[in-house]
This record gives structure tokens, sequence and C-alpha cells, in this order.
């Protein structure tokens, strides 16, 4: 057995309750243990069937297949379906502790950076969350952790993310830019 280490080797998986917005109602959040990366989809429902999906048509495609996925015991993640993903893919999947949150504690970290950039966000720009939310990924993948004083972003490319310097467009200018 090898041990593996490295990007999008180990992602944590979670679902986060938004407040029902343009027929979505629910964030699906993955986070790689490695570089804190954060991908996080929109989705109508928190069930198995979308977290296959998505696993499938947005992150495999893009990072490869992980070889382990750590979420909670719910039942969108231990549904059959995917468990029959798990095994197709050879993904170990396991769960973490329930009622002890330091098992998941960077999922559940990221989690609530992202439900406070998302609201920040929309009360600047008064807009949409499910809109929003791409603004909110640049801002989290570009922002250096403590630890590491770099960003997700530095560590899977080792460059700075390109942002706008400054003047003319203000952060929240630059949101409502981005978002038209």
């Amino acid at each position: 057995q090898h041990t593996f280490w490295g990007p999008f080797v180990n992602i944590q998986i979670d679902f986060i309750q938004m407040f029902k917005c343009c027929n979505y109602e629910y964030v699906l959040v993955l986070v790689d243990v490695f570089s804190n990366w954060v991908e996080a989809f929109p989705c109508r429902k928190a069930d198995a069937k979308t977290v296959v999906k998505l696993l499938l048509k947005d992150f495999v495609p893009q990072f490869g297949i992980p070889v382990s996925i750590n979420s909670d015991h719910g039942t969108y993640f231990t549904g059959q379906i995917v468990k029959e993903l798990c095994a197709t893919l050879q993904i170990q999947h396991t769960l973490h502790c329930p009622h002890h949150p330091q098992s998941a504690g960077t999922l559940k970290c990221q989690n609530g950076i992202l439900k406070n950039k998302l609201a920040k966000i929309c009360a600047k720009t008064n807009l949409k969350w499910p809109h929003v939310l791409p603004l909110a990924l640049i801002r989290m993948r570009a922002t250096p952790k403590l630890k590491t004083g770099l960003s997700p972003y530095e560590i899977l490319t080792g460059c700075l993310m390109r942002l706008p310097a400054a003047p003319p467009l203000t952060l929240a200018q630059m949101d409502i830019h981005l978002m038209q």
C-alpha cells in the first residue's frame, strides 16, 4: 500500500445550506487537504446523485481522481451510488467522526470562510450568492494561509494569482464588473 500526498490526492467534501436563491439551496464544497484549494458548486438538492454528478462532471476532469475522499455520515455521501463510484474509481472513502469537528477541521473552517465571503460580497454588490460564488472562490484561492504564508493558488502554481492592482476599480466594483 502506497501513501500518496500532493494536490487533489486527499479531499474533504461537505454540503453547506444557504438560503434558497435562483433555485439553489446548497453548496457542495470540496477542499484539497494539501493546498486548501476550495471548489464549490451551487446545488438544487443535497443528495448522492448530485455528489456523483459533480465529481464526475466537474471535479475529476479538472483535477483527476483523488486517492481518498473524507466526508460526514450524511446519506448524500454514504448512498449506494457514491459507494459504487468510489469502488469503480478506486477511491478510499473515509467518514469523519460525528460530533468531533476537529476530524474535518480544514473543511469546516473553509465552509465558514466561504459563507462569510459570500455574505460580504452580496452585501457590497446586491448580487445573489450563486452569482458571486466564483468571486468568493477567487478571494479564498488568492489569500495566503497563516501556517504557510502561501495562498492555495501559490501552492499549486508556484506563482501569485494575477489580480487587479488597485484603482481604477475597487474590489466591490471589480465584483460587479466581473459579474456583468
